[in-house]
This record gives C-alpha cells, sequence and structure tokens, in this order.
C-alpha cells in the first residue's frame, strides 16, 4: 500500500509545507530511522508532524479539527457494514453528524465509476493544506483496504487544487490518473471495488485506535491469507445474523470459482469445510454464553434443523453437552 517512494514523497510535502509557515521539520533521515523501526514508530512521528500542520492550517481558516475520536467513531460507526458501499454511504452520513450536511462526504454515481468525494475545509490552497486533504484521502482509502483486507488503489483522484509542477511530490504518492481545479477532492472506484465485502470484526478496531489515522495510512497493509479472509467474511456473515455462507456463496463474494477457492485454501493447508466447523463451533460457544438466548435459538442462528442436531453437533465438537454451558433450553 505504502512503499518507500510514496513515504519519502510524503515526507518532502510535510517538510516543504512547514517550511512554509516559517518552521523547522525533523528531516528525511529522521523519518528513515523511524521507519527502520517499524510502523508504529513512524506513524507516531509522522503523525505528531501532521497533527501540528493541521493546526497550523485549520487556525489560518479559522475551522475546526478533525480529531482522532471522530475518527474512532467513524471506524466504529462503519465496522459492521457487509461491503464497501455500505462503508461510505454510511461514513458519509457520519461526516454529515460531524461536520454539518454541507460540508459531508458523498458518493456519487459517475457512469462507469462511483465517486466519493469530499469537501475540503480549507480556503487557502497551498501546499500544507493540500497535504492535510491528501491525508484525509489516504485515510479513506487505506481504512477501505483495512476493512477488506486487500490493496486498494482508486481508478482516480480528483483534488480541488491547481495542477503544481510536475517536479511535485505529490505526483509519487498517487498510482491512479490524477485531476485538478475540481471542484471538491474526491476518489472514484469502481462498482466492483465497491462490491468487496467487509471482513474485519469490531474487535479488530482496538488494535488500530491508538494510533489513529496514521498508522492505517501508513502501514504496510498488504493481503492478508486466504483462510484468514475467509474466516473474516464468514464471521462477519453470522454476525450480521444471516445464514451461514454456502462455499459457492464464499467464492462468489471473493469474485473467484469455487474450484479456485479450494485451491487456495488447500495451499495454506485449510478447507471450506474445517473452518466452517471451526467458526460453528466458536460461534456456537460464544452465544451459549448469553443468558438471554435458548438452545433453539442458537440452533435456529447457526443453520441447524433442530435442537437435536445442535446438541450432537455440539458435543461431536467440544466433547460437552450445551446443558453444561449457561443458554436456557426453553
Amino acid at each position: 500500500m505504502f512503499g518507500l517512494d510514496r513515504i519519502q514523497a510524503m515526507v518532502a510535502l510535510l517538510t516543504r509545507s512547514f517550511a512554509s509557515f516559517g518552521l523547522e521539520c525533523d528531516d528525511m533521515d529522521a523519518f528513515a530511522a523511524a521507519e527502520r523501526q517499524g510502523p508504529t514508530a513512524f506513524a507516531d512521528l509522522f503523525g505528531a508532524h501532521m497533527e501540528k500542520l493541521e493546526h497550523l492550517c485549520c487556525a489560518r481558516d479559522q475551522v475546526p479539527l478533525f480529531t482522532p475520536l471522530a475518527g474512532e467513531m467513524m471506524c466504529r460507526a462503519v465496522i459492521n457494514c457487509p461491503d464497501l458501499r455500505a462503508v461510505l454511504e454510511r461514513s458519509g452520513r457520519f461526516s454529515a453528524i460531524v461536520a454539518g450536511q454541507e460540508h459531508s462526504s458523498k458518493l456519487m454515481e459517475e457512469g462507469d465509476l462511483v465517486r466519493f468525494e469530499f469537501v475540503s475545509r480549507y480556503t487557502t490552497k497551498d501546499e500544507a493544506s493540500l497535504l492535510n486533504d491528501i491525508v484525509g484521502l489516504l485515510y479513506h482509502l487505506s481504512l477501505m483496504s483495512w476493512l477488506t483486507g486487500e490493496t486498494l488503489e482508486p481508478e482516480s483522484i480528483a483534488l480541488a487544487y491547481p495542477r503544481p509542477p510536475r517536479s511535485s511530490p505529490l505526483f509519487r504518492i498517487f498510482d491512479g490518473a490524477l485531476t485538478f481545479d475540481d471542484p471538491r477532492n474526491a476518489l472514484l472506484f469502481s462498482k466492483a471495488t465497491l462490491a468487496k465485502p467487509v471482513i474485519r470484526r469490531a474487535e479488530e478496531i482496538d488494535g488500530i485506535i491508538e494510533h489513529l489515522p496514521y498508522n492505517v495510512i501508513l502501514a504496510a497493509i498488504g493481503n492478508r491469507g486466504m483462510a484468514a479472509r475467509v474466516r473474516s467474511f464468514m464471521t462477519s456473515v453470522l454476525r450480521q445474523g444471516q445464514p451461514f455462507p454456502s462455499e459457492s456463496a464464499v467464492s462468489h463474494a471473493f469474485a473467484i470459482s469455487a474450484a479456485t477457492l479450494r485451491r487456495r485454501l488447500r495451499q495454506e493447508g485449510a478447507s471450506y469445510r474445517a473452518l466452517r466447523m471451526l467458526l460453528l463451533r466458536e460461534e456456537a460457544e460464544r452465544l451459549m454464553q448469553d443468558r438471554a438466548l435458548t438452545l433453539s435459538s442458537v440452533a435456529q442462528r447457526l443453520g441447524f434443523s433442530d435442537d437435536r442436531a445442535f446438541r450432537r453437533a455440539f458435543k461431536a465438537w467440544t466433547g460437552n453437552s450445551p446443558s453444561a454451558l449457561p443458554v436456557r433450553t426453553a
């Protein structure tokens, strides 16, 4: 997601932006040393500079800050969405609450593409405000990648800024085509990209909260293994109260054939059958701790035909009868 060339370009823009305010910024050697220590160290150093730059730009243009708490709450608001389209639609509603309808993000159809656009908070159009807006775009892009477990790139990026000189570090940050002088900043995606399922779970947010948003922006996301992605997808479906997905439903969600799904899982020493059994057991044990549920409701939520079939399966998984757990039998 974020290679060395992009990191160097971001730092170059950061250094120039600090200079525009007459301030000194850590040099590339300091950022390189932090990068060698790992994504967290780099996120800490880069984040401290970006927060200072955002305060300067917001004070200059007299606009409100986007706080880390707002970023966390947005993550928690979208984590249970089924796919990226729903994520961006809910993100837009969240931003309307935080920033007002006029300044909210919006999802719009644009021919064969879908446009996710943002109003820039800044009236001053220089490299400092541009960098802050770029970080906002990258935050959403990286969050989408994290939610799907895939490295995503937009089809194109629109910026509400004049075209800079070709030598600008900006052109090394984005792989997609850039357009300028747009009324709003925007990321444009194919409709297929927005159909990708969310495979992360709510409890995973706790692992990224501390350094939001810069760990999501700057850490290498990479592709997770197929078994981990399938497992997360299955869990997400179950947690939404939907029937357990069949093998064909899983392969369809990842836009591959059932044969390809089986082959990729086999290469990782896994199978649909084994993952299904593992997840049914885990979900059964989780639901059985809920005193508000009956045995029949647990069996029904997990797709069993009746209580007896669930009892047999539960005993085969755990060696124990469901009666050993606090769930009610009626």
